[in-house]
């Protein structure tokens, strides 16, 4: 049965992704995908999700974005899955020093009101304190998070970073 030789190939993938055994894990992954799309769409969408973490274990940034680009575009059902991999290439993309391609896909996590909004707005403020002149938006971020998540844990770093900015601006009075 195809449909079960199929998904065989998946599980393998994901075992060896689980052991942590990442290129026998996007081997395999990429041996599901090239099967028929009717064996599994779901399976798919997470085969290129696995990938795409499969790809930042092993430091490349520029597959994983990839990966988790093709996933994003197959409009996963799982929003938090999706905003995690938006996150993911906001990551890869902060740590290759794109920054405004980091801010982008932020941004779009951000949108998705998925659980990682106070994340995307910490990671986005600290994205535009790289920036030339993007201090005022590293500080509306950071004060999003102090106005609005008053759980989170970027709270208190937040606050710091704010008297920081303001100071940096030479605001001392709000510092």
């Amino acid at each position: 049965d195809p449909a079960i030789s199929g998904k065989a190939v998946y599980w393998i993938a994901d075992a060896n992704y689980r052991l942590k055994k990442m290129d026998n894990a996007i081997s395999g992954y990429n041996d599901f995908l090239v099967l028929s799309s009717t064996l599994a769409p779901g399976l798919k969408d997470e085969a290129h999700y696995n990938i795409g973490y499969a790809y930042l274990s092993k430091n490349e940034k520029g597959k994983a974005i990839e990966s988790f680009r093709t996933y994003i575009q197959s409009n996963p059902e799982n929003i938090q899955k999706k905003a995690d991999a938006f996150m993911r290439i906001a990551d890869a993309y902060y740590v290759s020093k794109e920054n405004e391609q980091a801010v982008k896909y932020y941004k779009e996590a951000l949108t998705l009101k998925a659980g990682y909004e106070d994340q995307a707005l910490y990671y986005m403020a600290n994205t535009y304190g790289l920036m030339q002149g993007e201090m005022n938006n590293k500080i509306k971020n950071l004060l999003d998070i102090v106005t609005n998540y008053k759980d989170s844990k970027y709270l208190l770093i937040s606050i710091k970073e704010i008297a920081d900015g303001y100071k940096f601006q030479g605001e001392l009075e709000k510092a």
